[in-house]
């Protein structure tokens, strides 16, 4: 998941629709497999889905962001930065680690993780 898949930026066309598109394509394997779960008196081995949001995550591009000329939300990831809000990347490895190795396949597939919900955070 990626807050570009939920709100759009001017110029981000591409990027928006590629995220928005991973998003919604989780959103139909996690119906289809409930019916087929549904359907079904055998046990399945069907393929496991997951969506993660890592948040804003301070990468080589963020950098570009901010020193574009030509973005109109340039001063919001500038001011991102300065805050310092945005998540590391060591932060967000740790939580995919913690999604992919510490969580039961039914509860990773079960909702959207967000790396900000607090309800989760003290497992990892």
């Amino acid at each position: 998941g990626s807050g570009a898949a939920h709100k759009p930026y001017h110029s981000w066309g591409g990027y928006c629709m590629s995220k928005a598109a991973l998003h919604m394509m989780y959103q139909v394997f996690k119906e289809e497999k409930a019916a087929v779960k549904s359907e079904s008196d055998s046990p399945l081995l069907l393929p496991r889905f997951g969506s993660i949001r890592p948040g804003v995550v301070d990468t080589p591009m963020q950098e570009t962001l901010r020193t574009a000329q030509d973005f109109q939300n340039v001063q919001f990831f500038r001011n991102l930065k300065e805050e310092g809000k945005l998540v590391s990347s060591k932060k967000v490895a740790k939580f995919i680690d913690f999604l992919l190795h510490d969580t039961e396949p039914d509860e990773f597939e079960e909702d959207e993780w967000d790396i900000r919900d607090a309800a989760h955070q003290s497992r990892w």
